[in-house]
């Protein structure tokens, strides 16, 4: 039979992630549901992604700072747009086109919720209930400004969010929205009054209300809605959308706060929310005896509160919020709209500035100018071996790739050499790693199934001036430096 190697934790301090959590429940979780098969399938993939991010099931890289000698060898990610640990450049890339979209006039911040009662049935008909939940935001803005405040064409960016804080389901659109927009000739701008739109929320929430119903009605005509367990028929489905339309939906209209009228704030807020999933590393508290701790806001009564879910639990509410395959978490419309933004957007900067007189030509000129340009923007590659080095702050560049297969037999190699008694002993054998490593052959030699390398270094096959221990060598040396030594880490068996 051949050996089997198991993926190592190999920290001492054991760091709280989500992966570790997905790791460990993996093959344990029905993440089926009432999903498709092929729903099921992408779903299943993407938590087997983000179990697999940066713990060598993609593989491994060596890079090198020229400056000051040093390596590092470093996993490589599952770049899934659900992954909180890989949307880091992502969420910067989009801060930075809303920075260079921006424009010099104050910013709303608008969110319309769906009722509870229709949870199952999105859950069930997800690719086009949340698509209809999209497009209704957005109609919604658009009517809700005309209307009321007699703007045409307004600037609108949505994102689209499917949990609350306790990771249960909660549909829901942020709107970015101009607390302005140009008039129907397009000639003209017209300022919202702020004040005014914070006290109509039911007015836009009943807009919104009157379109979503609309669209799902339209979906179950066009081709019949997928029916969720607890709705045996159609019937029971048309008295759900009968009862959710006699009832008062909720919608929340901000204006700007603070120093930061120019929508500065709530940008940074919803950067955090463009990539990931319903919840980030720094939110879990404790993963013990299969219980999965975590802290919430609860905005109704404006105060923290924690939770805790079993791990299986745990990893099914997280399946909940992948999106469908080919659907955008963001969207843009209006002012914002791809197509001839820039136009658009430079139109508006001269009809804002030809209104305020007393705002000087220059400080406005000068303020869109300082803006970095969409082109210099997209010519930025940021690849992970980028981040520079620790010890000097240098860039640094990668030396050598190691494929996944040999990555995982480098990380429990490290942890068996970890294990050995002169580590520790936190002997001088301790903190060198070809000491280390003839431990490991010594303890080895007459096990019948013995560690992949290993096996290759009895067999004349590798030494330690293959390029291969170079990854033994960095790794070893980088957890050595994290071990504490009032507490060595656990070395995990070979499993075979």
């Amino acid at each position: 039979m051949p050996l089997q190697i198991t993926k190592p934790e190999l920290l001492t301090t054991r760091k709280l992630s989500i992966g570790a959590t997905l790791r460990r429940c993996e093959g344990r979780v029905d993440y089926r549901g009432e999903l498709t098969s092929e729903e099921a399938d992408r779903v299943t993939k993407v938590m087997r992604n983000l179990a697999g991010c940066r713990c060598g099931d993609y593989g491994a890289k060596q890079v090198h700072c020229d400056h000051c000698q040093s390596d590092s060898m470093l996993l490589l990610n599952c770049n899934d747009r659900h992954c909180s640990t890989c949307g880091g450049y992502r969420r910067m890339r989009w801060h930075e086109q809303m920075q260079h979209w921006k424009l010099p006039c104050k910013y709303m911040h608008l969110v319309v919720t769906v009722p509870h009662d229709l949870n199952d049935t999105i859950n069930a008909n997800r690719h086009e209930t949340l698509s209809a939940l999209m497009r209704s935001a957005r109609v919604a803005a658009f009517e809700y400004v005309k209307r009321h405040h007699g703007v045409s064409i307004p600037g609108v960016a949505i994102v689209l969010h499917t949990w609350g804080q306790r990771l249960g389901r909660h549909y829901h659109v942020h709107i970015i929205l101009t607390a302005g927009g140009l008039d129907q000739t397009r000639t003209r701008w017209i300022d919202i009054d702020v004040k005014k739109a914070e006290g109509q929320k039911s007015k836009l929430a009943e807009i919104f209300k009157v379109e979503y119903l609309k669209q799902l009605r339209k979906l179950d005509r066009r081709r019949p809605l997928r029916l969720p367990k607890h709705l045996p028929t159609r019937t029971s489905l048309d008295n759900v959308l009968d009862h959710v339309s006699g009832i008062d939906w909720v919608a929340d209209i901000k204006g700007p706060k603070g120093e930061h009228h120019d929508g500065e704030a709530l940008i940074g807020y919803l950067a955090r929310y463009v990539t990931g999933t319903a919840i980030g590393n720094q939110r879990l508290l404790e993963d013990k005896d299969g219980q999965i701790t975590f802290k919430f806001h609860d905005y109704r009564r404006g105060k923290d509160g924690i939770k805790k879910l079993h791990e299986l639990e745990f990893c099914r509410r997280i399946s909940d919020h992948v999106l469908p395959k080919g659907m955008q978490r963001v969207r843009y419309s209006g002012l914002l709209h791809t197509t001839n933004r820039e136009e658009r957007l430079n139109l508006c900067r001269r009809l804002i500035e030809a209104d305020k007189k007393n705002e000087s030509h220059a400080e406005t000129t000068d303020s869109a100018s300082l803006l970095p340009s969409p082109e210099a923007i997209e010519a930025y590659d940021p690849m992970p071996h980028e981040a520079t080095c620790p010890k000097c702050d240098r860039p640094r560049k990668i030396v050598n790739k190691l494929e996944p297969r040999l990555t995982h037999q480098v990380l429990s190699l490290v942890t068996l050499m970890l294990g050995t008694a002169a580590v520790l002993a936190g002997g001088v054998a301790g903190n060198d790693w070809r000491r280390a490593i003839l431990q490991v052959i010594e303890d080895q030699r007459h096990v019948a199934q013995r560690h992949p390398i290993i096996d290759l270094i009895y067999h004349h096959q590798t030494g330690p001036d293959h390029p291969l221990f170079d990854y033994v060598r960095i790794r070893y040396e980088d957890q050595r430096g994290q071990m504490s030594p009032r507490a060595p880490p656990t070395s995990e068996p070979i499993a075979a």
